[in-house]
């Protein structure tokens, strides 16, 4: 038996040979660290926070694919996929797993409870409320930090007052449409009506567990005989923003929203924050956990400018014609955004 190889054995083993050196070189290197990052659903305001956090990282020298791994996935409205995603992110093992949304930090808080994985939230109003962190200031417990967009229910109502009060439209009677199964949703709810009740309002609700029955509860608002539609910080909501304003433009029932990435869909005036900005304070506070501080050494950010923003445009077709200087605190424009800061009550 000959113990030569032949040419064939031969140009298979070499073949072999680089096929392995290949794969070896495109394996990351050991160092490069892996962010996760999650989303319950797709709408302007989630999407801009993300961009902000991938910009906030770029910003401070970390690039997906360079110096970090970067893994994203999308829940597309689904609780129980919510839940999926996290648990493969858990799997993944990564130095930080960013949730962008209330539903989805919740899923990815309760499968991380029994690892060493650290948590950043953003696109969350009511963490505390939620049980995804047990208080917002730091020193805690639980390996969780992040940001809320919680904006006062008293901003809220005065900017819807401010615009029916220059309307010369009656403001007695408000509706808002909500997901019930979202923590954050419901919160912000329950403080929109003790601050209607305050100021001698009525809230009137209307609930939409998903985005197909965002715009019959719309309608249904307007047969109750509301005088203006008002959208908070519900991503069951805001995803279907468009069919409430179709609603709000048939009837001429003023819409208003608490989240600046719905202005440019037609709602007539926001009050809100700059999106953006607040997924990149996301992107610090993630940056600081890959550096190696500990999440519940950070408390969660709360303290941002409030942006209030108003349509023209959008007045007109809702059937709001205004008085310009009873607008005090607005920018108005005739369709493109203006934005004026203001401290955050």
């Amino acid at each position: 038996m000959s113990l030569r190889s032949s040419p064939k054995n031969l140009l298979l083993t070499l073949i072999f040979s680089l096929i392995l050196l290949q794969s070896c070189d495109k394996q990351p290197p050991s160092n490069i660290k892996t962010i996760a990052l999650t989303q319950i659903i797709e709408h302007k305001s989630i999407d801009a926070e993300r961009a902000g956090f991938m910009a906030g990282l770029k910003d401070a020298g970390f690039e997906d694919g360079k110096n970090i791994k970067v893994e994203f996935e999308n829940a597309q409205g689904n609780i129980g996929t919510a839940a999926q995603i996290a648990t493969k992110f858990i799997g993944l093992h990564p130095s930080v797993i960013v949730a962008f949304s209330t539903p989805s930090a919740q899923s990815v808080v309760n499968a991380a409870s029994k690892t060493d994985i650290p948590v950043v939230f953003s696109t969350v109003t009511d963490a505390v409320s939620a049980k995804i962190i047990s208080k917002n200031e730091a020193p805690r417990t639980d390996n969780v930090t992040g940001v809320s967009d919680y904006l006062p229910a008293s901003v809220q109502i005065e900017c819807i007052l401010k615009v029916l009060s220059a309307g010369k439209k009656s403001s007695k009677i408000i509706g808002v449409i909500y997901n019930p199964g979202e923590a954050n949703s419901v919160q912000m709810v329950n403080d929109l009506k003790k601050e209607a009740h305050r100021q001698g309002i009525t809230l009137v609700e209307a609930t939409a567990s998903k985005t197909s029955d965002v715009a019959p509860a719309a309608q249904n608002l307007v047969a109750r005989g509301v005088d203006a539609i008002h959208i908070p910080n519900d991503n069951t909501a805001v995803a279907a923003i468009e069919g409430i304003i179709a609603v709000g433009e048939k009837n001429k029932v003023p819409v208003f929203a608490a989240d600046t990435g719905s202005f440019d869909a037609g709602v007539v005036a926001i009050a809100g924050y700059d999106r953006f900005l607040l997924g990149k304070k996301a992107a610090e506070y993630a940056i600081k956990i890959i550096k190696g501080e500990k999440a519940n050494t950070i408390s969660v950010a709360r303290d941002h400018p409030v942006i209030f923003q108003m349509n023209l445009n959008a007045c007109e077709k809702m059937g709001l014609k205004l008085d310009k200087e009873q607008l005090c605190g607005f920018d108005v424009s005739t369709g493109s955004s203006k934005t004026v800061a203001v401290p955050n009550a």
